[in-house]
């Protein structure tokens, strides 16, 4: 995926016999998409909010791990319901809507429930992931968690912000002190036996390891400092296009990891050493890990 390159026409195309009219490029408002952004994710949510106390019944998809509730469903009513109201040329993909009919260099992508598992068991930890993607690279980022009110938002080039407050990730360089968090993907088995026991080798060597189950919420989690990195297979567009620019917008750095008969292969960390490290634990112990940089991200971030 490529950024969108300025066309230089040359001189000797141009009809000097006429005068010329000053052809104006339409600016992109990235003030009022980042607003219509946080509207939608914030009116997903209190969908979620109202119905986590209903505890709607989760029907399965392709595995017994991978389930979907009416509230992933009512939830992604309301949020593509206003972006399709707002901005009826762009195009969307959601997760379970699937993608819009037509094509446009803007692509909202929507996760309306990312840690569904945990709705549906009534653990109160998930969020609504909202990006917008300009020519493949994304441009605005929202995670909100309705359980908890936490808005965490990004803007390329802008910052990342939660709260009122500019986000950077932490400094800790060393993975004896680092708080780090995975998922497992949901199929074959082997692949999650494989990634269960490369975690039961990163327990002996981290401070504090977890696994929540919203990688959205890891990601927006490394950018506030509060985990040092989140690395996860099995992943899609919709898990990660808002929070991988929350981590680079607070000066992390962000890892595509490919492994053959793997997919989906994401590390996010604060880019100290800690980073370095997980790469060299999933060489030794799950294989060839290749990393390259995240397509989806234009730049390191600010400074």
């Amino acid at each position: 995926m490529s950024g969108c390159a300025e066309r230089v026409v040359p001189a000797a195309c141009y009809d000097t016999r006429m005068p010329r009219a000053v052809q104006s490029v339409p600016t992109i408002d990235d003030r009022a998409l980042l607003a219509s952004a946080v509207e939608a994710a914030r009116a997903g949510g209190a969908v979620l909010r109202r119905m986590f106390r209903t505890r709607p019944e989760a029907r399965i998809k392709s595995s017994l791990r991978d389930v979907v509730t009416e509230a992933d469903l009512a939830a992604e009513r309301a949020v593509l319901g206003l972006l399709r109201a707002r901005y009826p040329e762009h195009a969307w993909q959601s997760e379970e809507a699937g993608s819009s009919p037509h094509q446009s260099e803007f692509l909202w992508v929507v996760d309306p429930l990312d840690g569904t598992s945990n709705f549906a068991h009534g653990f109160p930890h998930f969020c609504v992931s909202v990006a917008l993607l300009h020519h493949g690279r994304s441009r605005i980022g929202v995670i909100y968690d309705p359980m908890r009110g936490e808005l965490f938002t990004a803007g390329a080039g802008r910052g990342a912000h939660q709260g009122g407050r500019r986000l950077r990730v932490s400094t800790i360089d060393a993975l004896d002190r680092a708080m780090v968090t995975t998922g497992f993907p949901y199929e074959p088995p082997s692949h999650r036996a494989a990634v269960a026991d490369l975690s039961a080798r990163v327990i002996e060597r981290v401070q504090m390891f977890r696994r929540s189950g919203s990688a959205a919420l890891d990601l927006a989690y490394v950018a506030a400092g509060r985990l040092e990195a989140h690395w996860e297979f099995g992943l899609n567009l919709h898990d990660v296009a808002a929070g991988v620019l929350l981590v680079a917008e607070a000066g992390g750095r962000i890892d595509e990891m490919q492994l053959t008969g793997y997919r989906g292969g994401y590390l996010a960390s604060n880019g100290t050493a800690v980073h370095d490290a997980v790469l060299d634990l999933h060489g030794r112990y799950l294989g060839p890990v290749q990393a390259v940089a995240c397509p989806l991200i234009t730049t390191g971030g600010p400074p």
